[in-house]
């Protein structure tokens, strides 16, 4: 019995989880700010670096609005991993 061909995935077709660790390498928290600046120009790149990721979410809901979800999830992974980054910059 043939079975009919059927269309292959799409982004919003596959699971969260998976659209999440596409989305996750789209912003790099590692790009280069090394050596690590002095305090008190770190809070200055924490505040830059978290205004970049969001545009950055804004722009992926604008090409997307029904990600939205996934885009606040991978937002939050950012800002967390940021958060970390900024932590071992003050040392």
């Amino acid at each position: 019995m043939a079975t009919a061909p059927t269309s292959p995935p799409t982004f919003l077709t596959l699971p969260h989880e998976l659209r999440h660790l596409i989305l996750l390498p789209t912003c790099d928290i590692n790009a280069p700010f090394l050596p690590a600046p002095p305090i008190p120009k770190v809070y200055l790149v924490h505040y830059c670096r978290s205004k970049d990721m969001d545009r950055w979410a804004a722009t992926l809901k604008e090409v997307s609005p029904e990600i939205g979800g996934d885009v606040d999830r991978v937002l939050g992974e950012w800002m967390r991993r940021l958060w970390a980054r900024f932590e071992e910059w003050k040392g």
